[in-house]
């Protein structure tokens, strides 16, 4: 299977929404079963990617059509197994986190997750979870963009810059 992480943004969104931070243990809890369908999206992607003025388009290929995903589908390969994540910094994020006086620093939203059996959705949709500000609204808070910042075989670094619609 082609790898997937040229599809990371089409398929956060879709993802963000099926998990949530149990109020009373805790713990991040996902939906047991997801629909993956990044074929009615891709559309979409082309059409922001082509306001940016950005002239590369490969970062979205066309999508196999036997392409089934999963919590459990890998975002690059199977010896990806480190994914360092990190909140990118705005003014907007920075006023948000003023405001609502939360106790942490702007650069200390970063988080990382290891897997031996390789980085899947599950684990990029954890991590970016970990990040937002607001757990329980994926309407207000959304992902604006996903920028992987480096690769190799075993890890990789990605920033997220967040938006926020009422702000």
């Amino acid at each position: 299977m082609d790898t997937i992480h040229y599809y990371l943004l089409p398929i956060i969104d879709i993802t963000l929404p099926y998990v949530y931070l149990h109020p009373t243990t805790f713990e991040l809890v996902f939906k047991q079963h997801i629909d993956i369908d990044l074929n009615g999206k891709i559309d979409d992607y082309f059409k922001i990617m082509k306001t940016d003025d950005s002239t590369d388009y490969t970062v979205l290929r066309p999508i196999p059509s036997d392409m089934i995903l999963s919590w459990s589908t890998p975002i690059m390969n199977k010896e990806l197994t480190h994914l360092n994540v990190y909140a990118a910094q705005s003014t907007i994020r920075n006023e948000i986190i003023t405001k609502q006086c939360i106790p942490i620093p702007p650069d200390e939203f970063k988080c990382h997750i290891e897997n031996p059996n390789g980085i899947n959705i599950k684990d990029f949709t954890e991590s970016v979870y970990r990040l937002k500000l607001f757990r329980y609204d994926s309407y207000n808070e959304y992902v604006e963009y996903i920028k992987i910042k480096s690769t190799d075989i075993h890890s990789m670094l990605i920033e997220i810059m967040f938006g926020y619609k009422n702000e």
